[in-house]
C-alpha cells in the first residue's frame, strides 16, 4: 500500500535534485526538456513496502499517466543490500512521472549515496505501458 508522507506537492530537496540530475546524464527522449525544467518540478514523497521515500512528480496533464522506465541506477548500501533508483516518464509527452527508490529485503537505507557513486544505466527495453 502506498502512503503519502505529505499531502501537497513540494520542491525537491537539493539531494533529491542531485540524484535526478545524475540519472539525467543518460540520454532518452524528453530528457532535455526535463533538464530545462528541473528547478520547477514538484514532487510528493511516498513510502511503499520498502519505505525508501520514492518521489511522485506532479503532472498537469492527467491523460498521460501511462509510464515507462527509462533510466536506472544502483548503489550498494553498507549492509550489502543494493539500493535501486528507477526514473519513470510518461509514455506520451515524456514528462517525469516517478523516481522509484527501492531496497530489497524491507530494510531501511543506511547510507545516502553520493550521486557520483551511482552506477547509471539506460533501460534498453522499457516494456509495456504501466
Amino acid at each position: 500500500m502506498i502512503t503519502f508522507k505529505k499531502h501537497s506537492y513540494r520542491k525537491m530537496t537539493n539531494y533529491e535534485k542531485s540524484i535526478l540530475l545524475r540519472l539525467l546524464e543518460i540520454s532518452f527522449p524528453g530528457r532535455d526538456e526535463i533538464l530545462e525544467n528541473v528547478n520547477n518540478l514538484l514532487v510528493k514523497t511516498f513510502d511503499d513496502v520498502d519505505n525508501c521515500g520514492s518521489l511522485l512528480f506532479k503532472i498537469e496533464d492527467t491523460k498521460s499517466l501511462r509510464h515507462i522506465p527509462v533510466v536506472e541506477a544502483s548503489f550498494m548500501d553498507k549492509d550489502g543490500i543494493p539500493i535501486e533508483y528507477i526514473l519513470f516518464v510518461t509514455k506520451t509527452g515524456n514528462k517525469p512521472y516517478e523516481l522509484e527508490i527501492l531496497k530489497y529485503g524491507e530494510k531501511k537505507i543506511t547510507t545516502k549515496p553520493k550521486p557520483s557513486s551511482l552506477k547509471v544505466l539506460k533501460v534498453e527495453s522499457p516494456g509495456t505501458n504501466l
